[in-house]
């Protein structure tokens, strides 16, 4: 076997059982491969950062969403929700119940992913990780695992919300079921002999009077025994 070195030109015809040494490439990096570096550096650094920041935006947001979901469930009433019929009233406490509960596990998510999980951090963990840099890209993954889950657990949540709302405004009320309405005559004051007539859906009737609940109105009206005149059974009002 024949080794030329590098620069000898004297058989420029290869002949075998010859090796010819190849000059070895030392290309330094030039200014802009040194800038080009250098940015990738503080991108990688600062994406912790740009990742805590998204999760605290999307954490004020469905903050908002569960404290109206919450809102919604304190200030709707339970004389409210028995104006619906009985499968819209479990339909809605249904989706109202899960949108908080998937709210709330995705509000959890974004406070992780916003601030970490709270732990004792060692400097040996530092160190096993490749540096400070390595650490924090190391979190920077794990924050956006945890708002990739986030993001998606808030807009089930607000799907939820919406279905019921949506429920809400169109679901059928109870009254709407009554196969007969009460038509009632009866004074106002008693004494007078001014008349009115309601018709309307009888809910209760006893010693203590007669309860009747009138379409469009909120409250129900409430006549004594001695205000009552008469009473008509009808199909319609």
């Amino acid at each position: 076997m024949t080794i030329i070195p590098p620069g000898d030109n004297s058989a420029n015809t290869p002949r075998p059982g010859t090796v010819h040494l190849a000059v070895p490439i030392n290309k330094r990096p030039g200014p802009r491969d040194i800038e080009d570096q250098n940015r990738a550096n503080d991108a990688a650094k600062g994406s912790l950062d740009r990742v805590r920041k998204t999760a605290e935006n999307w954490r004020t947001g469905i903050a908002g969403l569960v404290t109206l979901v919450t809102g919604t469930l304190l200030f709707k009433g339970q004389s409210s929700i028995n104006n619906y019929e009985v499968w819209v009233r479990a339909a809605l406490g249904t989706l109202v119940g899960l949108s908080l509960a998937v709210g709330i596990i995705s509000l959890l998510l974004f406070l992780n992913a916003a601030y970490g999980k709270p732990k004792v951090l060692t400097t040996q963990e530092i160190a096993d990780t490749g540096g400070i840099d390595a650490y924090n890209l190391r979190l920077a993954q794990a924050a956006v695992g945890d708002l990739k889950w986030a993001r998606r657990w808030a807009l089930v949540s607000a799907i939820m919300l919406a279905l019921a709302i949506i429920l809400a405004w169109y679901g059928p009320s109870a009254s709407s079921g009554a196969a007969a309405f009460a038509k009632i005559t009866y004074t106002p004051v008693v004494g007078r002999t001014a008349k009115q007539v309601r018709c309307g859906v009888l809910e209760a009737a006893n010693s203590k009077g007669i309860r009747l609940k009138v379409s469009g109105e909120q409250a129900s009206i409430n006549i004594e025994p001695a205000q009552l005149l008469s009473i008509t059974i009808v199909s319609k009002c």
